[in-house]
C-alpha cells in the first residue's frame, strides 16, 4: 500500500517534474511529495472514522458528567480516556474539537489530548516485555502527569484566549448556551447515512483548514528563505 506513495512522487518529480535523483532538490521534493501525501491520506481516512464514531457521542452528557466531578478530577478523566483510547495527536483532533464545541473545560480537553498519542498501547506491551513492568509503570504514570499537569497549567494560564478564532468561538457558544452544540442533535436517532453525511462534513472543514495552514507556511518559508541545493 506504501509503495503506491513512493509510486506518486517518483512520475511527479523523475517523470513529470524530470529532475534528477541524485540531485539534492529531486531527493529533498520526492520526500517532500512521499511524505506529505502519506500524511495526509493518514489524516482523511483518521478524522473520517473519528467523526464518525463522535457522531454517537452524546458530548452535553459527558460535559455534565465531568461538571460534577471536582477539577483535578476531570483532569483524570481526560488524561486517562487519552490513556486508553488509541489515537495520535492527528486522530484526536476531531474529538478535541467535539470537547470543545461542547464546552468541556480546556483544561479537561487538553489532558486527554497531551496524554493520547503519548500513552500507547503497543508500546505498553513492547515496554513489558523488555523492560518490565516497573518501567513500563513509570512510563505511564510520567505519560498522565505530563497530561494532568498541562491540563492545569492551560487552565492557570486561561488558554482558551490562545484558541484558534472558530474553536474559540464554538466554545464560548457552548459555555453561554450549553444546547447550542456543533455535534450532532440526537446521536442516538442518527441513521448510518446522518453519520456519514457529518463525518464527511467534519473531515472537509479539518482537511481544509490544515491544508491552508500548510499552504500559508510554505509560502511564507518560501518567500523568506532562499535554499541551495546544489
Amino acid at each position: 500500500m506504501l509503495e503506491v506513495f513512493t509510486w506518486l512522487a517518483d512520475w511527479l518529480i523523475y517523470g513529470l517534474a524530470g529532475l534528477n535523483p541524485e540531485s539534492k532538490l529531486g531527493t529533498s521534493l520526492h520526500f517532500f511529495v512521499e511524505d506529505t501525501t502519506k500524511i495526509f491520506a493518514l489524516l482523511v481516512v483518521m478524522i473520517y472514522i473519528i467523526a464518525l464514531a463522535r457522531a454517537s457521542l452524546d458530548l452535553e452528557r459527558i460535559r455534565h458528567y465531568i461538571q460534577q466531578k471536582n477539577r483535578f478530577v476531570g483532569y483524570g478523566l481526560g488524561a486517562g480516556f487519552g490513556a486508553i483510547t488509541p489515537f495520535c495527536s492527528c486522530s484526536s483532533i476531531p474529538l478535541f474539537l467535539g470537547f470543545t464545541s461542547a464546552g468541556i473545560p480546556l483544561g479537561i480537553t487538553m489532558a486527554f489530548l497531551f496524554t493520547s498519542p503519548i500513552i500507547n498501547e503497543v508500546a505498553i506491551i513492547m515496554l513489558w516485555g523488555l523492560l518490565g513492568w516497573e518501567f513500563t509503570l513509570v512510563y505511564v504514570v510520567i505519560g498522565m502527569a505530563v497530561g494532568i499537569g498541562g491540563g492545569m497549567i492551560l487552565d492557570i494560564l486561561k488558554g482558551e484566549c490562545w484558541l484558534k478564532d472558530f474553536a474559540a468561538k464554538a466554545y464560548q457558544q457552548a459555555a453561554e448556551n450549553p444546547h447550542n452544540d456543533e455535534s450532532p442533535p440526537d446521536a442516538k436517532t442518527l441513521t448510518m447515512k446522518d453519520r456519514h453525511v457529518f463525518a464527511r462534513d467534519e473531515l472537509k472543514e479539518i482537511v481544509g483548514r490544515i491544508w491552508k495552514e500548510v499552504y500559508r507556511l510554505l509560502s511564507g518559508y518560501g518567500a523568506n528563505h532562499a535554499i541551495n541545493f546544489e
